[in-house]
């Protein structure tokens, strides 16, 4: 991951075997072959006798889980009734209470010394469906931060429908969790998932949902869609982390030039920018500039009307500027988020940064590279780290050649999954549609970094949340006269 995030504490997803309890449940039958000789006509009297015995004895039966329990048709229509009482009560705290005492009776090492359920101790369908229960109500329970208030109010629907549903939908979510081999960060974001479509689409779409949702698609999108897969991508980014300082330059310096190439690399630009130490000598003077004006602005002379300007009350690393410059807050920034532009403007192949106290520039301006044939994004077409994004405003520049017209609209929508392919029509009639808030067009009129761009806000309030980030996949469509582009944006942890 590209990430450091909390992760929730839950046991392997790894099948394996234990030797299961044998005991069974004793019956007494009372006819015997000399009784039916004299007595022929207490044939049936016996039978009624022995059935009624067995049902006695049924009704004396209590649940297990071992492996030889699973054979018995009663025991799976007890678990299910333990489960839909305690889902109706809507206490799922005591449901997962007396699951663990059930698997622990059968399996004492099902639940480890830290207390951690571990499926690789039992054995049998009761017992796997009931770990499942237990495990899935953990998942939902770790998932739930972040998520909007129309998800929220249909939690309790999707709780019940998740360990009671006659498909049972936690086994199947388990299940596709062990074929994969997937994570408990990855686990926890896939039941966001399908809390989600089930809060959008309903239980009977959810259902069929669960395999495509519990399977990492990283090897089955689209190239198309996804230029970088998400190994590649986080091999890349520790790549250009790591990249050490060039002639020149201190660490200082390298580190905030690798983080802008971290951001070019993850908006789809091509090439990257290098240190240079004239470039050096402008930022510095210009950081020197806004210290002793006590503020920032591009008209203070010394080079300042070629920089990026950021200023704090707080002492940051220049790389941390970098940061600053791609969110672009404030009301002055909003509708062209300039300093951005410069930072992902493919003809900018050098910089360099100056620092002075709390005051920092990046030297921005430069020509010297050529335009990009290919259309850019913030955040970047395809995968996109959810901790890289910055700010509510995306920016979107297209394809060399190509101008945005002045009447383009934006659309978006929330997809359930990764996409192997772009989704049909009837796909996106049925996936819950983002809104956009606000988009700002700037024409091709020449004026870098900003000229041929679009500024547009989604509704954040819509998004998928996990440990307070941003995530889930969203389908972007701009349109407008003799203009059409398209792209995924998936954002991961």
């Amino acid at each position: 991951m590209l990430s450091l995030c909390a992760t929730l504490s839950i046991g392997a997803w790894v099948a394996g075997s234990v030797c299961a309890d044998d005991a069974q449940p004793r019956f007494d039958f009372v006819a015997g072959q000399d009784a039916a000789d004299e007595e022929p006509a207490a044939d049936d009297a016996a039978a009624e006798e022995g059935g009624e015995g067995q049902e006695a004895a049924a009704k004396k039966k209590e649940l297990s889980l071992t492996a030889e329990a699973a054979k018995d048709k009663a025991m799976a229509k007890m678990l299910r009734k333990l489960v839909k009482e305690k889902a109706d009560a809507d206490d799922y705290k005591g449901l997962q209470d007396e699951l663990k005492r059930l698997l622990t009776e059968a399996f004492p090492a099902s639940f480890g010394e830290d207390g951690k359920p571990d499926k690789t101790a039992v054995k049998g369908s009761l017992a796997k469906q009931a770990m499942a229960i237990y495990k899935c109500i953990d998942y939902a329970a770790g998932s739930k931060e972040g998520a909007s208030d129309e998800v929220i109010k249909k939690e309790p629907d999707f709780l019940k429908w998740l360990v009671t549903d006659k498909k049972v939908p936690a086994k199947a979510f388990a299940d596709g969790l062990t074929k994969h081999k997937v994570s408990d960060d990855e686990a926890l974001s896939m039941m966001a998932d399908l809390r989600n479509t089930f809060a959008d689409l309903g239980a009977k779409k959810s259902a069929t949902e669960i395999k495509n949702i519990t399977n990492p698609t990283a090897g089955g999108v689209s190239r198309q869609l996804y230029p970088v897969g998400k190994k590649d991508m986080e091999k890349k980014v520790k790549e250009l982390l790591a990249t050490r300082p060039a002639h020149g330059a201190d660490s200082t310096q390298q580190d905030a030039v690798n983080m802008v190439n971290v951001y070019r690399f993850l908006c789809n630009v091509e090439t990257f920018m290098t240190f240079d130490s004239g470039y050096k000598r402008d930022a510095q003077d210009a950081s020197d500039a806004c210290k002793k004006a006590g503020t920032i602005s591009h008209g203070l002379g010394h080079s300042t009307d070629k920089c990026n300007l950021h200023m704090g009350s707080q002492i940051i690393p220049a790389a941390a500027s970098v940061i600053g410059y791609v969110e672009d807050a404030g009301d002055n920034n909003r509708e062209k988020r300039g300093h951005r532009a410069w930072i992902l403007f493919p003809q900018s192949r050098k910089t360099a940064f100056g620092v002075s106290g709390g005051f920092h520039a990046m030297r921005t301006s430069d020509l010297s590279g050529q335009p990009q044939k290919k259309a850019r994004s913030y955040p970047g077409r395809g995968f996109f780290p959810a901790n890289y994004l910055k700010g509510n405003g995306w920016s979107y520049y297209p394809a060399q050649g190509v101008s945005v017209p002045q009447n383009a609209k934006v659309e978006m929508w929330r997809m359930p999954r990764s996409l192997k392919a772009a989704p049909s029509a009837k796909e996106l009639a049925s996936a819950p549609k983002v809104n956009v808030q606000k988009v700002f067009v700037h024409p091709n009129n020449g004026g870098y970094p900003v000229a041929n761009s679009i500024v547009f806000e989604p509704d954040y309030s819509q998004f998928t949340k996990k440990d307070g980030m941003n995530v889930g996949v969203y389908w972007v469509r701009i349109t407008g006269t003799n203009f059409k582009d398209e792209y995924v944006v998936d954002l991961f942890l």
